[in-house]
């Protein structure tokens, strides 16, 4: 899920800074960067933050659920 998010986030992005660019901005002298490093180390900074603290909980739920089991 987080993967097509990403994808689909950077395929909204792609398309809203080219038309950007081609309809207002050009005209004006002036473009957006398409990529920027600094972006990128922070989307994969928040998505560490969403994912690892997600994964580590379900984790715990699942080795509860197991201990939890009476046919072992």
């Amino acid at each position: 899920m987080n993967g097509i998010g990403l994808l689909i986030g950077v395929g909204i992005s792609i398309v809203s800074v080219t038309l950007l660019n081609d309809l207002i901005y050009d005209k004006n002298g002036l473009s957006m960067w398409y990529y920027h490093p600094t972006a990128f180390f922070a989307t994969v900074l928040c998505d560490l933050a969403i994912l690892i603290p997600g994964i580590g909980l379900r984790i715990i739920n699942i080795s509860k659920e197991i201990r939890d089991v009476s046919f072992m």
